[in-house]
Protein backbone atom coordinates (compact mmCIF):
# COMPACT_ATOMS: atom_id res chain seq x y z
CA UNK A 1 0.00 0.00 0.00
CA UNK A 2 2.86 2.42 0.70
CA UNK A 3 4.12 1.85 -2.83
CA UNK A 4 0.70 2.61 -4.37
CA UNK A 5 0.27 5.76 -2.29
CA UNK A 6 3.70 6.98 -3.38
CA UNK A 7 2.58 6.92 -7.03
CA UNK A 8 -0.45 9.17 -6.56
CA UNK A 9 1.36 12.53 -6.89
CA UNK A 10 2.47 11.69 -10.42
CA UNK A 11 -0.87 10.58 -11.86
CA UNK A 12 -2.04 14.02 -12.95
CA UNK A 13 1.38 14.79 -14.41
CA UNK A 14 1.38 11.58 -16.46
CA UNK A 15 -2.17 12.25 -17.64
CA UNK A 16 -1.31 15.79 -18.73
CA UNK A 17 1.88 14.66 -20.45
CA UNK A 18 -0.26 12.90 -23.05
CA UNK A 19 -1.12 16.39 -24.34
CA UNK A 20 1.50 18.78 -25.67
CA UNK A 21 3.76 19.03 -22.64
CA UNK A 22 3.94 22.81 -22.59
CA UNK A 23 0.12 23.00 -22.61
CA UNK A 24 -0.08 21.11 -19.32
CA UNK A 25 -1.66 23.13 -16.52
CA UNK A 26 0.05 22.88 -13.15
CA UNK A 27 -1.84 23.18 -9.88
CA UNK A 28 -1.49 26.21 -7.63
CA UNK A 29 1.19 24.45 -5.58
CA UNK A 30 3.41 24.06 -8.63
CA UNK A 31 4.90 26.34 -11.23
CA UNK A 32 6.88 26.28 -14.43
CA UNK A 33 10.48 27.25 -13.82
CA UNK A 34 13.58 26.97 -16.01
CA UNK A 35 15.95 24.01 -16.00
CA UNK A 36 18.76 26.45 -15.18
CA UNK A 37 17.12 27.33 -11.86
CA UNK A 38 17.68 23.79 -10.64
CA UNK A 39 20.56 22.49 -12.79
CA UNK A 40 23.87 23.77 -14.05
CA UNK A 41 26.51 22.70 -16.55
CA UNK A 42 29.32 20.81 -14.85
CA UNK A 43 32.68 22.54 -15.21
CA UNK A 44 36.14 21.12 -14.62
CA UNK A 45 37.63 22.59 -11.41
CA UNK A 46 40.57 24.84 -12.22
CA UNK A 47 42.74 23.23 -9.56
CA UNK A 48 42.06 19.67 -10.76
CA UNK A 49 45.28 17.84 -11.65
CA UNK A 50 44.72 14.47 -13.32
CA UNK A 51 48.39 13.77 -13.98
CA UNK A 52 48.67 11.82 -10.73
CA UNK A 53 46.03 9.34 -11.93
CA UNK A 54 46.85 6.44 -14.22
CA UNK A 55 43.49 6.39 -16.01
CA UNK A 56 39.98 7.83 -15.88
CA UNK A 57 36.71 6.76 -17.52
CA UNK A 58 36.21 8.06 -21.06
CA UNK A 59 32.81 8.03 -22.77
CA UNK A 60 32.77 8.40 -26.59
CA UNK A 61 29.56 9.30 -28.41
CA UNK A 62 29.12 5.72 -29.62
CA UNK A 63 28.99 4.57 -25.97
CA UNK A 64 26.13 6.88 -24.99
CA UNK A 65 22.83 4.95 -25.06
CA UNK A 66 19.57 6.11 -26.57
CA UNK A 67 15.98 5.34 -25.74
CA UNK A 68 16.12 5.64 -21.97
CA UNK A 69 18.89 3.35 -20.74
CA UNK A 70 20.87 5.07 -18.00
CA UNK A 71 24.49 4.02 -17.93
CA UNK A 72 26.92 4.81 -20.72
CA UNK A 73 29.64 2.38 -21.67
CA UNK A 74 33.14 3.65 -21.06
CA UNK A 75 36.79 2.72 -21.35
CA UNK A 76 39.53 3.51 -18.85
CA UNK A 77 41.78 5.89 -20.73
CA UNK A 78 45.31 6.80 -19.67
CA UNK A 79 45.34 10.41 -18.48
CA UNK A 80 48.37 11.10 -20.67
CA UNK A 81 46.23 10.29 -23.71
CA UNK A 82 43.43 12.71 -22.85
CA UNK A 83 43.99 15.75 -25.03
CA UNK A 84 40.40 16.95 -25.17
CA UNK A 85 37.03 15.99 -23.80
CA UNK A 86 34.12 17.15 -21.70
CA UNK A 87 34.63 16.88 -17.96
CA UNK A 88 31.76 15.28 -16.06
CA UNK A 89 31.17 13.97 -12.56
CA UNK A 90 29.53 10.80 -11.30
CA UNK A 91 25.76 11.21 -11.41
CA UNK A 92 25.73 13.81 -14.19
CA UNK A 93 23.23 13.73 -17.04
CA UNK A 94 25.15 13.61 -20.33
CA UNK A 95 23.08 15.07 -23.19
CA UNK A 96 24.29 14.68 -26.77
CA UNK A 97 24.29 18.12 -28.38
CA UNK A 98 25.05 17.39 -32.04
CA UNK A 99 22.62 16.32 -34.75
CA UNK A 100 21.40 13.61 -35.25
CA UNK A 101 22.52 12.22 -31.88
CA UNK A 102 20.34 14.65 -29.94
CA UNK A 103 17.23 13.96 -32.04
CA UNK A 104 17.83 10.22 -31.61
CA UNK A 105 17.65 10.56 -27.83
CA UNK A 106 21.29 9.83 -27.01
CA UNK A 107 21.84 10.72 -23.37
CA UNK A 108 23.08 9.00 -20.24
CA UNK A 109 22.96 9.15 -16.46
CA UNK A 110 26.55 8.53 -15.40
CA UNK A 111 25.91 6.86 -12.05
CA UNK A 112 28.09 3.78 -12.50
CA UNK A 113 31.50 5.17 -13.38
CA UNK A 114 34.20 3.85 -11.00
CA UNK A 115 35.76 7.25 -10.24
CA UNK A 116 34.29 10.56 -9.00
CA UNK A 117 34.75 12.11 -12.45
CA UNK A 118 35.54 11.26 -16.04
CA UNK A 119 35.72 12.68 -19.54
CA UNK A 120 33.33 12.30 -22.46
CA UNK A 121 33.16 13.32 -26.08
CA UNK A 122 33.16 17.08 -26.61
CA UNK A 123 29.71 16.67 -28.21
CA UNK A 124 27.83 16.30 -24.90
CA UNK A 125 26.53 18.72 -22.30
CA UNK A 126 26.90 17.51 -18.66
CA UNK A 127 24.21 18.66 -16.23
CA UNK A 128 24.08 18.43 -12.44
CA UNK A 129 21.76 19.83 -9.72
CA UNK A 130 22.69 23.22 -8.31
CA UNK A 131 21.70 22.07 -4.84
CA UNK A 132 20.01 19.21 -2.99
CA UNK A 133 16.34 18.51 -3.47
CA UNK A 134 16.36 17.33 -7.08
CA UNK A 135 16.00 13.81 -8.45
CA UNK A 136 18.18 13.77 -11.58
CA UNK A 137 16.09 10.99 -13.07
CA UNK A 138 13.17 13.37 -13.56
CA UNK A 139 15.19 15.71 -15.78
CA UNK A 140 16.67 12.68 -17.57
CA UNK A 141 13.20 11.43 -18.56
CA UNK A 142 11.92 14.96 -19.18
CA UNK A 143 14.62 15.56 -21.79
CA UNK A 144 13.52 12.39 -23.61
CA UNK A 145 9.95 13.66 -24.05
CA UNK A 146 9.18 14.14 -27.80
CA UNK A 147 7.86 17.67 -27.21
CA UNK A 148 11.10 18.65 -25.49
CA UNK A 149 13.26 17.07 -28.20
CA UNK A 150 11.29 18.89 -30.89
CA UNK A 151 11.43 22.22 -29.04
CA UNK A 152 15.20 22.01 -28.53
CA UNK A 153 15.93 20.66 -32.03
CA UNK A 154 14.22 23.71 -33.55
CA UNK A 155 16.72 25.90 -31.68
CA UNK A 156 19.90 24.12 -32.73
CA UNK A 157 22.58 26.27 -34.35
CA UNK A 158 25.25 25.67 -36.97
CA UNK A 159 25.57 24.49 -40.54
CA UNK A 160 23.29 21.83 -41.98
CA UNK A 161 24.35 18.37 -40.83
CA UNK A 162 26.56 19.77 -38.03
CA UNK A 163 24.02 21.61 -35.92
CA UNK A 164 24.43 21.68 -32.16
CA UNK A 165 22.29 22.46 -29.11
CA UNK A 166 23.42 25.70 -27.45
CA UNK A 167 23.80 25.06 -23.69
CA UNK A 168 21.58 28.04 -22.86
CA UNK A 169 18.69 26.42 -24.74
CA UNK A 170 18.73 23.52 -22.26
CA UNK A 171 19.11 25.83 -19.27
CA UNK A 172 16.23 28.06 -20.43
CA UNK A 173 13.83 25.13 -20.95
CA UNK A 174 10.52 25.34 -19.05
CA UNK A 175 10.60 22.69 -16.33
CA UNK A 176 7.79 21.77 -13.88
CA UNK A 177 8.60 22.36 -10.23
CA UNK A 178 7.79 19.46 -7.89
CA UNK A 179 8.60 18.64 -4.30
CA UNK A 180 11.36 16.05 -3.94
CA UNK A 181 8.87 13.36 -2.87
CA UNK A 182 6.83 13.98 -6.02
CA UNK A 183 9.95 13.96 -8.19
CA UNK A 184 10.89 10.56 -6.80
CA UNK A 185 7.38 9.17 -7.29
CA UNK A 186 7.25 10.30 -10.93
CA UNK A 187 10.79 9.06 -11.59
CA UNK A 188 10.06 5.69 -9.97
CA UNK A 189 7.03 5.25 -12.21
CA UNK A 190 8.87 6.22 -15.39
CA UNK A 191 11.76 3.97 -14.41
CA UNK A 192 9.42 0.98 -14.02
CA UNK A 193 7.91 1.70 -17.44
CA UNK A 194 11.37 2.00 -18.97
CA UNK A 195 12.42 -1.31 -17.41
CA UNK A 196 9.36 -3.01 -18.93
CA UNK A 197 10.17 -1.52 -22.34
CA UNK A 198 13.74 -2.80 -22.08
CA UNK A 199 12.54 -6.27 -21.04
CA UNK A 200 10.06 -6.34 -23.91
CA UNK A 201 12.78 -5.39 -26.40
CA UNK A 202 15.10 -8.05 -24.97
CA UNK A 203 12.34 -10.68 -25.16
CA UNK A 204 11.62 -9.72 -28.78
CA UNK A 205 15.31 -10.07 -29.62
CA UNK A 206 15.51 -13.50 -27.97
CA UNK A 207 12.33 -14.61 -29.74
CA UNK A 208 13.69 -13.47 -33.09
CA UNK A 209 16.95 -15.35 -32.52
CA UNK A 210 15.05 -18.48 -31.47
CA UNK A 211 12.85 -18.28 -34.55
CA UNK A 212 15.88 -17.85 -36.80
CA UNK A 213 17.63 -20.84 -35.23
CA UNK A 214 14.48 -22.98 -35.49
CA UNK A 215 14.03 -22.13 -39.16
CA UNK A 216 17.69 -22.92 -39.85
CA UNK A 217 17.28 -26.32 -38.21
CA UNK A 218 14.00 -27.13 -39.99
CA UNK A 219 15.16 -26.06 -43.44
CA UNK A 220 18.44 -27.97 -43.26
CA UNK A 221 17.49 -31.10 -41.27
CA UNK A 222 13.70 -31.35 -41.62
CA UNK A 223 11.36 -32.40 -38.85
CA UNK A 224 13.19 -35.62 -38.00
CA UNK A 225 16.84 -34.55 -38.18
CA UNK A 226 17.18 -36.27 -41.55
CA UNK A 227 20.36 -36.89 -43.51
CA UNK A 228 21.39 -33.89 -45.57
CA UNK A 229 22.53 -33.22 -49.10
CA UNK A 230 24.29 -30.19 -50.53
CA UNK A 231 22.38 -28.03 -53.02
CA UNK A 232 22.91 -24.70 -54.76
CA UNK A 233 21.16 -22.98 -51.84
CA UNK A 234 22.96 -24.91 -49.10
CA UNK A 235 22.27 -28.15 -47.18
CA UNK A 236 18.76 -29.62 -47.09
CA UNK A 237 17.18 -33.02 -46.23
CA UNK A 238 18.00 -35.73 -48.79
CA UNK A 239 14.33 -36.36 -49.65
CA UNK A 240 13.62 -32.68 -50.37
CA UNK A 241 13.85 -31.05 -53.79
CA UNK A 242 14.88 -27.48 -54.53
CA UNK A 243 12.41 -25.64 -56.73
CA UNK A 244 12.13 -22.04 -57.83
CA UNK A 245 9.58 -19.82 -56.15
CA UNK A 246 8.14 -19.07 -59.58
CA UNK A 247 7.30 -22.76 -60.02
CA UNK A 248 5.31 -22.81 -56.78
CA UNK A 249 3.58 -19.43 -56.68
CA UNK A 250 1.80 -16.78 -58.67
CA UNK A 251 3.38 -13.38 -58.30
CA UNK A 252 1.15 -10.41 -57.58
CA UNK A 253 2.88 -7.15 -58.30
CA UNK A 254 2.70 -3.41 -59.02
CA UNK A 255 0.90 -0.71 -57.08
CA UNK A 256 -2.52 0.36 -58.33
CA UNK A 257 -1.01 3.72 -59.28
CA UNK A 258 0.97 1.89 -62.00
CA UNK A 259 -2.34 1.22 -63.75
CA UNK A 260 -3.55 4.80 -63.17
CA UNK A 261 -6.25 3.61 -60.80
CA UNK A 262 -7.99 6.33 -58.81
CA UNK A 263 -8.11 6.04 -55.04
CA UNK A 264 -11.33 6.37 -53.05
CA UNK A 265 -12.19 7.12 -49.41
CA UNK A 266 -13.08 3.50 -48.57
CA UNK A 267 -13.03 0.10 -50.21
CA UNK A 268 -10.24 -2.44 -50.80
CA UNK A 269 -7.06 -1.38 -48.92
CA UNK A 270 -3.75 -1.05 -50.76
CA UNK A 271 -0.83 -2.73 -48.97
CA UNK A 272 2.41 -0.81 -49.53
CA UNK A 273 5.89 -1.76 -48.38
CA UNK A 274 6.01 0.86 -45.63
CA UNK A 275 2.94 -0.76 -44.03
CA UNK A 276 4.80 -4.01 -43.36
CA UNK A 277 6.05 -4.42 -39.79
CA UNK A 278 9.25 -6.15 -38.73
CA UNK A 279 7.09 -8.66 -36.84
CA UNK A 280 5.72 -9.98 -40.13
CA UNK A 281 2.36 -8.28 -39.64
CA UNK A 282 0.63 -5.65 -41.74
CA UNK A 283 -0.16 -2.26 -40.20
CA UNK A 284 -3.63 -2.36 -38.60
CA UNK A 285 -4.29 1.40 -38.51
CA UNK A 286 -6.61 1.95 -41.48
CA UNK A 287 -5.84 5.67 -41.52
CA UNK A 288 -2.44 4.73 -42.97
CA UNK A 289 -3.99 3.00 -46.02
CA UNK A 290 -5.21 4.14 -49.42
CA UNK A 291 -8.28 2.45 -50.90
CA UNK A 292 -9.59 1.24 -54.27
CA UNK A 293 -13.26 0.56 -54.94
CA UNK A 294 -14.26 -3.12 -55.12
CA UNK A 295 -15.39 -3.05 -58.75
CA UNK A 296 -12.07 -1.62 -59.93
CA UNK A 297 -10.06 -4.04 -57.77
CA UNK A 298 -11.87 -7.03 -59.32
CA UNK A 299 -10.59 -6.03 -62.78
CA UNK A 300 -6.92 -6.18 -61.79
CA UNK A 301 -6.01 -9.67 -60.47
CA UNK A 302 -2.30 -8.87 -60.64
CA UNK A 303 -2.86 -6.27 -57.94
CA UNK A 304 -5.32 -8.09 -55.70
CA UNK A 305 -4.14 -9.87 -52.53
CA UNK A 306 -5.94 -12.82 -50.98
CA UNK A 307 -5.91 -14.18 -47.43
CA UNK A 308 -2.71 -16.15 -46.82
CA UNK A 309 -0.63 -14.38 -49.48
CA UNK A 310 3.00 -13.61 -48.67
CA UNK A 311 3.87 -9.93 -49.03
CA UNK A 312 7.48 -8.79 -49.41
CA UNK A 313 8.86 -5.28 -49.68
Amino acid sequence: MRRMRSLRPCRSFLRESLMSLFDAKLTERRRWMQVGEAYEITKKPRALDISSLEAVPFVPMAAIPQGGRYSPDFTMKATAQIRSGTYFERGDILVAKITPSFENGKQALATEVPTPFGFATTEVIPLRPRHKGHDRRLLFFYLLHPDIRHYVAERMEGSTGRQRVPPEVLLDLPFPEFALEEQRAISDTLEVIQDFIALEAEAAEVTTSLKRATMQQLFTSGLNNEAQKETEIGPMPENWEAQSIAALTNVVYRYPSYYKIDYVDSGVPEVRGELLRETGEIESDLSQFRFIDSETASRFPKVRLETGDIVMS
